[in-house]
């Protein structure tokens, strides 16, 4: 639990489309602050993304400063960073936190790519007096990679690969923080809840405590959110599909509040390692390099100011 000097500080993580948006909305229903500089809603995520466009460039630039991308299949542990750039990343990650939240209570920071580079976020939060909390999504990674590959074109092996290595960075990377795993099957079943075991882990605001806040999350959490559910063997993918069976039977006990299976979690976060060092960063330098233009024309329309792409 937060320290009595320390804000509270509410990390939402996950691999992406995993439900950490739905999560993220439902959590300021009950009165999580959100960033001030939202990212614009797209035809992926029609309610809204519930994330700094700006702390999300600010994860991109990290990621290639280490010469990788966000869609790296083996991401764990991360890639090394280039020490002299250190001090300045930080100084940008300091000034992003402190214009998206200012001194906000409870403020919500929600960006899949969190769940690889948290550590490097860990001696901001210290420098800022920010004692984090995480909530950790977990969805089934069939129906993860169904939406990666229809949303990105990306092979379901590299999308479970991905859903593996960014689901057991999560794991590792949260060890010695408070945590709570929530799977979003059970999130839009019930959101009540599994909302109430994240106040009972954390602290924090709900929104079942308030009935206007409560009936907005009601309206918010429809059954549409559940697309992709997923299924199937996940055998058929060979290798990847089992390592990604094994991770997600693992933590079947923690999101029923249950502890994990931490010895599959080692083993699969020694594999994946063993692949990193093996094969190195699995992104084409032209892949990676479109991935840093788009990055820096988000970080463009962001300061040019509202009606660029943000809201």
């Amino acid at each position: 639990m937060p320290g009595a000097l320390e804000r509270p500080l509410l990390l939402v993580l996950g691999m992406h489309r995993s439900g950490t948006s739905a999560l993220s909305g439902l959590l300021a229903a009950g009165g999580a602050r959100l960033p001030r500089n939202l990212l614009a809603a797209n035809e992926h995520n029609p309610r809204g993304f519930f994330e700094s466009g700006r702390i999300a460039w600010v994860n991109g630039a990290r990621l290639h400063a280490g010469g990788s991308a966000w869609d790296d299949p083996l991401l764990y542990p991360a890639p090394n960073w280039p020490p002299a750039e250190d001090a300045h990343w930080r100084g940008l990650a300091r000034e992003a936190f402190a214009d998206e939240f200012g001194e906000a209570p409870w403020p919500l920071m929600k960006d899949p790519r969190l769940s690889i580079v948290l550590p490097a976020w860990r001696p901001v939060f210290e420098d800022l007096g920010l004692q984090p909390g995480c909530v950790i999504c977990v969805r089934n990674p069939a129906a993860v990679a169904a939406s990666l590959v229809r949303r990105d074109g990306f092979s379901a092996e590299k999308a479970l690969l991905l859903w593996t290595s960014y689901t057991v960075a999560a794991v590792f990377n949260t060890h010695d923080l408070a945590r709570v795993f929530v799977s979003y099957d059970a999130l839009l079943a019930d959101w009540r809840g599994e909302v109430g075991r994240i106040e009972a882990a954390l602290g924090c605001p709900s929104p079942a405590r308030a009935a206007a806040a409560a009936a907005e999350a009601d309206a918010f959490l429809t059954p549409d959110l559940r697309h992709n559910p997923g299924g199937g063997d996940l055998g058929r993918y060979g290798w990847v599909g089992e390592l990604a069976g094994q991770v997600h039977r693992a933590l079947a006990g923690a999101l029923s509040g249950g502890a994990f299976d931490i010895a599959a979690l080692e083993r699969a976060a020694e594999l994946i390692a063993a692949r990193r060092r093996e094969f190195g960063s699995i992104v084409s330098s032209i892949s990676r390099d479109l991935d840093m233009a788009r990055n820096e024309a988000a970080r463009l329309r962001l300061a040019a100011g509202p009606g660029n792409g943000s809201a």
